[in-house]
């Protein structure tokens, strides 16, 4: 890595301190590939015992399935760390080998999860978005479930043409697009990691190190907007980072791959476009304190490029933006004003509410993290601060120390620090595998430091794991209907209904319904659901409050599942904007799920036995 200007306060490492980058092996070399064919098969192995762990889930097995799970996770992250940390002769080739084995097993173990159909809220909406454009051949049409998703169709479009041009269902395209952009994803990050660190050694410790971001082993392999843009984020700042340090003539290509990696961005998720334009913003801050010319004439243009077209996509596309994402802010702040009072907020579960045997190590991983990226940054002033592109990687790595703060202070802590961190360990990553690599050999490696790393990193995979998603109570799919157990709370007779209703009732009549069937009636139901009806749940004779919310809501259907009566709410909930979140202490009553039965003008269109759907249009004053 150069500098356009040296740092006179800077101390130089000696050629002892430097990290040999490991070379390409020679064409005669037995084993050009190391020991990457052994590693692969424990990591296989590991595979292997997480979806054999998911298959037992789904079969009713018994106390084996939990153990299982963990030997594959296991085994999945520990033999490439080892590898990378002890090899002492590792390839260029074994190193991209193993980021690139290990990404790939880990999009398959989360395919695993769900190998016929998409499950999570977020997937099914945006499948209700690609359905859309296959259907009506055009996009922007307007999506109920999440009215931004068709706002932002980058991989929802790129599904449909696949859709279109193979004949294959959404789901199967959807899988076949999202291990593309798992390769994309982890090729990009590589090359990434090894710009930024002048090391392969390092390059590879610190993709392992990104597949511990809590997020990673799930929602980032699930068919989600968001999941598509990252890579492009990567992209754009390899190819920032290239025009840069790279040859002259080589510039103006690197900028244009920039740019359209921008662009491609901007068209796919929102949050990671402002993710990137902070990102390039940094970097310019940097480069500009230096002085270095190359630097600023680009990455100004590149910033401006960015901003402009986050605003000109906003404008003109999805004006709804600012307002989407604006309670996230309004919730810290609303608790940041409730800690100076004295006051503690309402977390919203996840983290905060998990048992202990899982808020210990979602605690541990936390606390390491935070302390590491503290620790490297005192090590990159003393060694690094002469290269611009570390110090960058290092200040946006130091914005995870806000991790705990948010945790604890916004009423969403939880989700939004866990989402933030799929973007900070593009950064933690390589400041702590260089850092610590750097430290490692200055020590001489003894085997007690080399296996106190190992040990930390491992930690901090299996934080990752318990603080991220699926929770405790979903990380193994279930032989039974979950009531609010997202992925776990689908079944096919919550489906089977959605289509029926999709078939029998007109598109878009409001329907009020708890969190699971809310989730369905909207994507597949292809119906407009409402949220804030809960009370019309918890009263076993309809007073007239409930007649008053029905005129309110204009609610025209209203679907009683009678499961709600048996199991107490996994996520906290039995209704979408739920007041009684986490406050359950007994299932609901069946009387205040079949109290419409007794209601006159009130008609059962469909009865699956413990599915009702309502038709209260014939109410006094309903809609």
């Amino acid at each position: 890595m150069t500098a356009a200007v040296a740092d006179p306060d800077a101390q130089p490492a000696t050629p002892s301190e430097v990290e040999p980058v490991p070379t390409t092996a020679r064409p005669d070399d037995p084993r050009p590939w190391g020991h990457l064919p052994e590693t692969s098969v424990l990591v296989v192995t590991g595979l292997l015992a997480v979806s054999l762990a998911y298959a037992g889930g789904r079969a009713g097995a018994g106390w084996w399935v939990d153990p299982v799970y963990w030997l594959g996770q296991l085994l999945l992250f520990v033999p490439p760390l080892l590898r990378i940390l002890i090899g002492r002769r590792v390839t260029e080739r074994e190193c991209a080998g193993t980021a690139m084995v290990l990404g790939s097993a880990y999009f398959v173990a989360a395919w695993c999860y769900s190998p016929l159909e998409f499950k999570f809220i977020d997937e099914l909406q945006n499948w209700r978005t690609t359905t859309d454009i296959v259907q009506n051949g055009h996009l922007f049409s307007y999506n109920d479930s999440l009215p931004i998703s068709p706002m932002y169709p980058g991989l929802e479009s790129v599904t449909a043409a696949v859709v279109v041009t193979t004949g294959l269902s959404v789901f199967v395209a959807g899988v076949v697009v999202m291990g593309l952009v798992r390769v994309v994803l982890t090729a990009g990050l590589y090359l990434f990691f090894r710009k930024v660190t002048s090391s392969a050694r390092a390059a590879a410790l610190a993709s392992i190190l990104f597949t511990a971001a809590p997020y990673y082993k799930s929602v980032l392999a699930k068919f989600i907007y968001g999941s598509m843009a990252l890579p492009f984020l990567v992209l754009a700042c390899y190819a920032a980072m290239s025009a840069i340090t790279g040859p002259a003539s080589r510039r103006r290509t690197m900028t244009g791959l920039a740019v359209v990696a921008i662009a491609v961005t901007v068209i796919s998720h929102h949050l990671t476009s402002w993710f990137l334009t902070a990102t390039l913003l940094v970097a310019l801050l940097v480069f500009s304190y230096r002085g270095d010319r190359v630097g600023i004439r680009v990455l100004s243009g590149l910033s401006v490029t960015s901003g402009v077209l986050i605003g000109t996509w906003i404008l003109a596309v999805a004006p709804t933006t600012p307002a989407y994402l604006s309670p996230a802010l309004t919730d810290l702040t609303r608790g940041i004003a409730a800690a100076l009072g004295g006051r503690s907020q309402q977390s919203d579960g996840g983290f905060v509410r998990a048992p202990l045997s899982e808020a210990l190590p979602s605690y541990a991983c936390v606390l390491v993290l935070a302390v590491g990226v503290a620790l490297s940054a005192l090590w990159v002033w003393r060694r690094h601060r002469s290269d611009p592109w570390i110090v960058v990687m290092t200040l946006a790595a130091l914005g995870y120390l806000a991790v705990p703060v948010i945790r604890v202070l916004s009423d969403s802590g939880s989700e939004d620090a866990v989402r933030a961190q799929s973007y900070l360990f593009i950064a933690v990553a390589p400041v702590l595998s260089l850092c610590g690599l750097e430290y490692l050999r200055r020590a001489g490696r003894p085997r007690w430091l080399v296996s106190t790393g190992a040990v930390v990193a491992t930690v901090v995979m299996i934080g990752g794991i318990t603080s991220g998603w699926p929770p405790a109570w979903g990380r193994i799919p279930a032989d039974h209907m979950v009531v609010d157990g997202y992925e776990n709370a689908v079944d096919p007779q919550g489906v089977a209904a959605a289509y029926w209703v999709q078939a029998s009732l007109p598109t878009g009549q409001r329907m009020a319904a708890d969190d699971t069937n809310y989730t369905l009636m909207g994507p597949y139901g292809q119906q407009t659901m409402v949220s804030g009806t809960s009370g019309l749940y918890r009263t076993s004779t309809l007073t007239e409050a409930d007649r008053a919310e029905i005129v309110a809501d204009r609610v025209q259907y209203l679907v009683a599942d009678r499961r709600l009566t048996q199991q107490l709410p996994a996520g906290g909930s039995y209704f979408p904007d739920d007041p009684m979140a986490f406050r359950y202490t007994s299932p609901l009553p069946l009387a205040d799920l079949t109290k419409f039965d007794r209601v006159p003008g009130v008609a059962r269109l469909f009865d699956s036995g413990d599915l009702v759907i309502y038709d209260l249009r014939s109410l006094d004053g309903a809609p």
